[in-house]
């Protein structure tokens, strides 16, 4: 623009000015409320009320233009004013009320603050909480599939998840329902159009969620906060000082060694015999990494190091004390020890250190004075606060923030925004800032975005720019240019497992987004780094810390916004502290290292062969891999090692059954997504609840839950009532128990229930840590119990017996996942080193049977036949073959179970979880009907069934197989479902008899708000069908007869007059004659009702479910005795994921939270 037309303009009246201004103004306020109506024609729809007033504000600005505009051609007199710039003229608007761009100072082409805070009220207003007004659409074609709605991943390209398509895209690889290509979100008000973060204009995708490099054994974390006293949480050896070394990792392996030895020095004898002493005559040689230690003549002899201040450290060795040894080896401190017993398996033992005298931790090869060997792999000594980080979870999500302008406006507000050209207008790379301002995670060096370099653009150019409501931009009051925009930031797991904190609806003292406690999420916004130097930082800067929306902190309460979390910090990092983040996915990774059941169920990689230098998994030989650290024991070149450059990555062979590689991100499963993303609309009516129930029923609602470990040891002590004192188990001789003693140290998770069994010979008795009675959790003990873990039972054991445990792991997966089942006894087990340390799946209980089919722990998704492993000389070689599976019956075809095997197959991660009754949310109006199933196919609710009974549905035939019956009383009383049985009935099951005697379920959904989170709670029972129902137990024809509460009953006499013929189940005990029987009467359900005294004696039976079309309610889950006197469990379940959010509005009365809110 010449400084002649700017002189020309400035010479204008001040009134006319002022008219400009105005104009202007109104005009730009009806360009975007016309904008933002055509876009949300969908919500208005759901807010009509909303929509109306928008409409008349847009009314009233364009009547305010007209005027403006009149206004302003009248003062225009005399051929002064033109509608295209011209020097020496004003601007006149054209017939549609506009003015050519090219006569717009920048400064009224914008919004003005008053402006943007009125349409971000109005967008509050509208929407239920900040997310997703629009999903974008996805892509399924070669290796990209979708994760849900606009989620997409990419199996050929590293350590990436898509959102949305880009603009203008098409494809028959592209689907969902999306308005839009790109996804759209509502954050705290703004709209804001998700495009071009980590994306150019030539990628097929919207925008790219960018995630850290896979492990590889070379990062250690100490929940402490401070590992290996440095005041770090977490240490990547293989770039930082080991504070033992001194010095930095000269290599990848050295960096691992590093990490697996803790305290040690050469704790893998890979420096020869460095570091160790040799004590009492004791000699050791090292050859290729492995010691041998023979003993001399002194029972004290041992090879030791001195590491100070190592009291309650974990001392653990990786050794073979052979069967043919004589005596046990010892792990020893200078007061206490652990013995090393004799076997032909190689074994990794642990010692707590208990000395506090000195440092001294040894390795004695023999308890008594001979000369026995030991082998000794590796040996570790760390605290018990530290780990080697192998199974890491990664956090994505997107940082939302308000900034002052500087050098660079961005497109869409994004700083990693990557198109060379938005609205007309080229972009620049933006080098004013350094690169630890754009990237995606800590490291990222690759995300350095694109933008408009102020300085750069002509008035016209920024016009465009400025008039374009999509970029977020503004001035405010004081005439500065602001911006409101995303920035994607992705955090490493600073542990092994799950995020403690990733829900914005937390609720707490400390609600916190936070992979632990002290461990949180810092702001970053308009900083050149976030706040620490890192995303993730200990303890401290709590005003720099997300806090969830329902934080009780006044402070803070300002900027809280539902959907997200928010920050406390008002100055530092964002213009009046608006700092936002939204979480999309954690990802449980996959690792470099080489893929074993026991050692490393989240590796990928293979391991070479030391004969012939070929490819091969853990089963192929069973030498190569002896622990964890051996599987990532990366030696190029060298035979019988891991390497993560040639196995395990895109590209390369895969060590895993299910043939995934560690920096591929999945759909599902382990390295897959977990899909956190909710909708931004209201979704507390009860159509969308009906929606997602339709959802989880199909099997289309993805789930979540953690990972199970199985393991399996010797029971060494019994107790011969629940509550007795630990007894010795005699070697011989029966002995009568009720309990069954576990280590604390080898439940992962004190206070949840786990499942197990005791196993002593042929027989597999239930158990588990709840007490059936009082429902406490031991630590210490397992219960035995029937197959509902619900009731006690004792048995007579002799001899030996062995706990195989089954408790959840710190790792959670969604979706379709692998899982592994053994089939075998525990003394095969124990006797197999690949699996004696446990495995990520679980076990299948029947044992010593020479063929059978098989029913698997879990629903498989796979069809036949299945790839199964199996050894007949404990583990020392493995064969493989394909074996059949019947996806009804959900059984292997015909199998030995006196063999070891281990099968692997595709499980789906559970859609509920235990719950409590809950207030209804709507009232009876959020109370949905009753669906019943027995069917066995995923679209028929087999899924949802295993998810509340842990059973599969085996029946197949289509008559009756699932369907959904109304409730016939129903009644609230403090805002939820009466628990008494008499309130809640409903109508009589439709279900037909079903085949293979298939476990079926009823369930009762209806609508819940958890700080307003919108789920749904299931009420469910189990059903099972008696298969003799239609013969009586006992039958009338004349005279009298007792009938008992529970037994069946005809009267095939006339004279019984209504009740002739019929079935009947008695509810009352009774002596039946003639006189008794003819006084009877069918009453409303069935009931049969004597007029006599009013009593209700007996029921019609008019199906084999033995079901009184009753909804019972429980707090967790219980058992109850049905019609026919079967033993059925009920419980109460919530989804394992919510579904959305609901709006908080005022109503009538008084707010109740859960009901209204």
């Amino acid at each position: 623009m010449s400084q002649e037309l700017v002189n020309s303009v400035n010479k204008l009246t001040d009134e006319t000015s002022a008219l400009l201004q105005e104009y202007v103004k109104g005009n730009t306020v009806l360009q975007n409320s016309a904008s933002e109506a055509a876009s949300s024609a969908a919500a208005a729809k759901v807010s009509e009320g909303i929509t109306i007033d928008k409409a008349n504000v847009a009314t009233q600005k364009a009547a305010e233009a007209k005027q403006f505009r009149d206004e302003t051609a009248a003062v225009a007199t005399g051929g002064t004013a033109t509608l295209d710039p011209t020097p020496g003229k004003i601007p006149l608007a054209n017939a549609e009320a506009k003015i050519h761009a090219g006569w717009l100072p920048v400064n009224v082409s914008a919004l003005s603050e008053a402006i943007v805070e009125a349409i971000r009220d109005v967008n509050k207003e509208q929407y239920a909480a900040s997310g997703f007004i629009h999903d974008g659409k996805h892509f399924n074609s070669g290796n990209l599939s979708s994760v849900n709605e606009g989620m997409t991943v990419d199996i050929g390209t590293p350590n990436v998840i898509y959102l949305g398509a880009r603009d203008g895209v098409t494809g028959s690889g592209l689907g969902g329902t999306s308005a839009t290509n790109y996804p759209v979100m509502n954050v705290a008000g703004f709209e804001v159009h998700l495009q071009g973060i980590n994306a150019s204009l030539t990628n097929l995708q919207a925008n790219t969620i960018k995630l850290p490099e896979a492990t590889n054994g070379t990062v250690v974390s100490d929940s402490s906060g401070s590992c290996r006293g440095t005041g770090k949480p977490t240490l990547d050896l293989s770039k930082e000082v080991d504070p033992k070394y001194g010095d930095v990792a000269s290599s990848v392996n050295e960096a691992v060694a590093r990490a697996f030895e803790g305290s040690f020095k050469n704790g893998d004898f890979r420096k020869g015999k460095s570091d160790w002493s040799e004590q009492f005559s004791t000699t050791y040689t090292v050859t290729n990494g492995v010691a041998t230690v023979t003993c001399g003549n002194n029972s004290n002899g041992r090879i030791e190091q001195f590491v100070a201040g190592s009291r309650g450290y974990v001392f653990e060795v990786v050794v073979l004390n052979p069967l043919s040894n004589p005596a046990d080896a010892v792990l020893r401190d200078s007061v206490g020890w652990t013995n090393i017993p004799r076997s032909d398996s190689v074994q990794t033992i642990r010692h707590t250190v208990s000395s506090s005298s000195d440092g001294y931790v040894r390795i004695s090869p023999s308890a008594v004075n001979n000369t026995q060997s030991i082998t000794v792999y590796s040996a570790r000594l760390v605290p018990a606060t530290e780990e080697v980080v192998t199974d890491r979870v990664d956090m994505a999500g997107i940082e939302f923030f308000k900034r002052k302008v500087g050098d660079f406006l961005y497109p869409y507000g994004s700083p990693q925004c990557g198109y060379s050209e938005v609205d007309g207008v080229p972009t620049t790379e933006d080098t004013s800032r350094p690169i630890t301002y754009f990237a995606a995670y800590d490291g990222d060096t690759t995300s350095r975005g694109r933008g408009w370099r102020l300085s750069d653009l002509t008035f016209a150019q920024l016009a465009v720019i400025m008039s374009n409501p999509k970029h977020n931009a503004w001035y405010n009051e004081k005439g500065e240019l602001l911006q409101f925009g995303p920035r994607q930031r992705s955090f490493a797991g600073m542990g092994n497992g799950d995020w403690s904190q990733i829900s914005p609806a937390a609720s707490g003292s400390s609600p916190y987004l936070a992979y632990s406690t002290g461990m949180y999420v810092t702001i970053q916004g308009d900083e050149n780094t976030p706040v620490g130097g890192a995303g993730l930082y200990p303890g401290g800067h709590v005003q720099r810390n997300y806090q969830s929306a329902n934080t009780s902190s006044p402070s803070w309460s300002l900027r809280k916004q539902t959907g997200l979390f928010h920050c406390g910090d008002t100055a530092a990092a964002a213009v009046d502290g608006e700092c936002y983040f939204y979480v999309l996915a954690t990802v449980p990774r996959l690792n470099q290292g080489a893929h074993h059941p026991s050692f490393n169920p989240m590796g990928t990689g293979r391991v070479r062969n030391s004969g012939n230098n070929a490819w091969v998994s853990w089963y192929e030989d069973s030498t190569l891999i002896t622990d964890k650290k051996s599987c990532f024991d990366f030696r190029v070149g060298v035979g019988g090692k891991p390497n993560p450059a040639l196995s395990g990555k895109i590209g390369t062979n895969s060590g895993r059954p299910d043939g995934r590689f560690y920096d591929a991100i999945y759909a599902s499963g382990q390295g897959g997504v977990i899909d956190w993303r909710l909708p931004a609309r209201d979704m507390s009516g009860k159509e969308e609840a009906a929606k997602i129930f339709q959802k989880v029923v199909n099997g289309t609602y993805r789930g979540i839950e953690k990972l199970a470990f199985t393991w399996v040891d010797a029971a060494t002590q019994y107790g011969e009532y629940a509550d007795q004192p630990w007894l010795d188990i005699p070697k011989s001789g029966a002995y009568s128990v009720a309990k069954v003693q576990i280590p604390a140290s080898q439940i992962s998770d004190a206070g949840v229930q786990i499942k197990a069994f005791v196993v002593n010979g042929s027989t597999v008795a239930y158990a588990t840590n709840r007490h059936p009675t009082t429902g406490n959790i031991s630590q210490y003990g397992l219960y035995l119990t029937d197959s509902t873990y619900t009731k006690s039972v004792v048995a007579s054991f002799t001899g030996i017996a062995y706990r195989v445990v089954t408790n959840p792991t710190n790792t959670s997966v969604s979706g379709d996942f692998s899982t592994l089942d053994v089939i075998g006894s525990p003394e095969q087990i124990m006797a197999t080193p690949a699996l004696d340390n446990g495995w990520v799946g679980r076990w299948i209980p029947i044992i010593s049977t020479p063929s059978i089919n098989l029913p698997l722990s879990r629903k498989c998704l796979r069809s036949s036949p299945l790839s199964i492993h199996w050894t007949t000389d404990n583990g020392k070689t493995w064969a493989t073959g394909a074996q059949g599976y019947n996806p009804v019956t959900n059984e292997l075809d015909s199998w030995s179970t006196t063999n070891l095997a281990v099968l692997n197959y595709t499980a789906f991660a559970k859609q509920t979880k235990s719950s409590v009754n809950k207030p209804v949310l709507n009232g009876s109006e959020g109370v949905g009907d009753v669906w019943n199933s027995a069917d066995s196919r995923i679209d028929g609710g087999v899924l949802l069934g295993e998810s509340m009974l842990e059973k599969v549905f085996t029946n197949s035939l289509w008559e009756a197989s699932q369907n959904v019956i109304g409730l016939t009383s129903i009644k609230l009383v403090n805002d939820k479902l009466s628990p008494s049985g008499s309130f809640l009935k409903h109508s009589p099951l439709e279900l037909s008899a079903p085949e293979n005697n298939s476990p079926a379920v009823k369930a009762l959904w209806y609508q819940v708000s958890n700080n307003q989170q919108a789920t749904l709670n299931f009420l469910w029972s189990e059903l099972i069908f008696d298969t003799s129902w239609r013969t009586p137990d006992k039958v009338w024809s004349g005279g009298s007869i007792s009938v008992a509460v529970g037994e069946t009953f005809r009267a095939e006499s006339s004279s019984a007059y209504a009740v002739a013929g019929l079935l009947m189940r008695c509810v009352k005990a009774l002596t039946a004659n003639a006189s008794v029987l003819g006084a009877m009467h069918v009453g409303v359900g069935g009931d049969v009702i004597s007029l006599t005294d009013g009593q209700t004696y007996f029921k019609v039976v008019n199906n084999g479910w033995s079901d009184d079309s009753t909804i019972r309610i429980i707090d967790g889950v219980g058992t109850f005795n049905n019609e026919n006197g079967d033993t059925c469990l009920y419980g109460t379940d919530e989804l394992a994921m919510p579904y959305g959010y609901t709006q908080n509005q005022a109503g009538a009365g008084k707010q109740v939270v859960g009901v209204d809110l």
